[in-house]
């Protein structure tokens, strides 16, 4: 589950980075710009929590420190002591294992049960675009299945709605957050976590949050309404329908972002070759018939069929504009995942 998978994130977190920098997250008056630091100081639901589960998780950062500890991860400290260790390289200078936890251990220990308690709260799924093959046509590709999970304090404060106005798209190890249609000033901003409403019924999406360890309570219009299937939505005006062209893909690159994260001037004027000018052209189509829908929508009100495909439609344009992608190549052995 999402639950126990994300809990090797605390350790990857910790490990990463040097001692003299985790020793100064969240200590009170410590100048720190860590993003652990704010992962840590994230104000998270408050949940019941089990016995069992305060076991599970007390015995995985015990784990996780004897793991630091054997790698000679406290071997020295800023001062050049010694810190009492049972790495390989402490034993080897001939010094005798020390029962106790100095400090700078306890420190981490701590760290370690409470980035293990945040990680349900903040752990988002990484995937990216597989193409259907080098010459085929960039709607028959999709998603890949999960392949990582990372800790995002910054996507950790947006909420979950089962109708979400936002989606999440993966590039080399950048996370982004992109509008899936027009929103006002103080319109929510959210994400999905389970599958859409349309997609599979309330009482599935519950299940799946639940046992994917996410701890909430989902009150979205189409879940305190229950709107129906993607079978049974009213079916829209049929003149805005997707369009079912084909873009030609092949030789597609993601968009260059500048250091503010966006995307370049190059990139929207003379830059793009002419299959990127074709997937803008087809995004900017989808998204004026996106514009007509989104007016003619009452509130409160579920989607149109056609409006959902019109979205769908737009989110692969935003995938291959923004997704790293990937080609999938059959050999004797299985497959390999080539990155375009």
């Amino acid at each position: 589950s999402n639950r126990i998978s994300s809990w090797h994130l605390a350790f990857r977190a910790v490990a990463s980075r040097p001692l003299k920098h985790t020793l100064c997250v969240g200590r009170q008056g410590t100048p720190s710009t860590s993003d652990l630091n704010s992962l840590v100081n994230l104000d998270l639901p408050h949940t019941k929590v089990g016995v069992e589960e305060v076991k599970k998780r007390s015995i995985m950062a015990v784990f996780y420190l004897i793991l630091l500890q054997m790698t000679g991860y406290f071997d020295n400290d800023s001062s050049g002591r010694l810190n009492p260790s049972m790495s390989s390289i402490h034993q080897m200078k001939g010094k005798a294992n020390d029962a106790s936890l100095s400090e700078a251990e306890l420190h981490i220990a701590v760290l370690l049960e409470r980035l293990i308690s945040a990680s349900a709260f903040t752990t988002t799924e990484v995937c990216h675009f597989e193409m259907a093959g080098r010459e085929a046509e960039w709607t028959a590709g999709k998603v890949t299945s999960v392949i990582g999970r990372t800790l995002n304090p910054t996507l950790a404060l947006v909420n979950h709605s089962c109708y979400p106005s936002a989606a999440r798209v993966c590039f080399a190890n950048q996370t982004m957050l992109l509008a899936q249609k027009n929103m006002r000033s103080g319109d929510p901003i959210t994400i999905n976590y389970s599958a859409p409403f349309y997609a599979a019924s309330r009482s599935d999406r519950q299940q799946f949050l639940a046992n994917n360890g996410y701890v909430l309570d989902c009150r979205c219009d189409a879940c305190r309404q229950d709107w129906p299937l993607f079978d049974l939505l009213p079916p829209g005006p049929q003149g805005l329908a997707a369009d079912q062209d084909g873009v030609d893909v092949t030789g597609f690159k993601s968009m260059d972002f500048g250091l503010n994260n966006s995307i370049t001037a190059a990139a929207m004027t003379g830059g793009l070759t002419v299959t990127e000018r074709n997937v803008m052209d087809t995004f900017n189509r989808v998204r004026g018939k996106l514009n007509q829908l989104q007016k003619s929508l009452v509130p409160g009100s579920p989607p149109s069929k056609v409006m959902i495909q019109n979205q769908v439609r737009l989110f692969r344009c935003l995938l291959a504009m923004y997704s790293s992608k990937l080609n999938v190549v059959k050999t004797e052995y299985g497959s390999l995942s080539i990155p375009v």
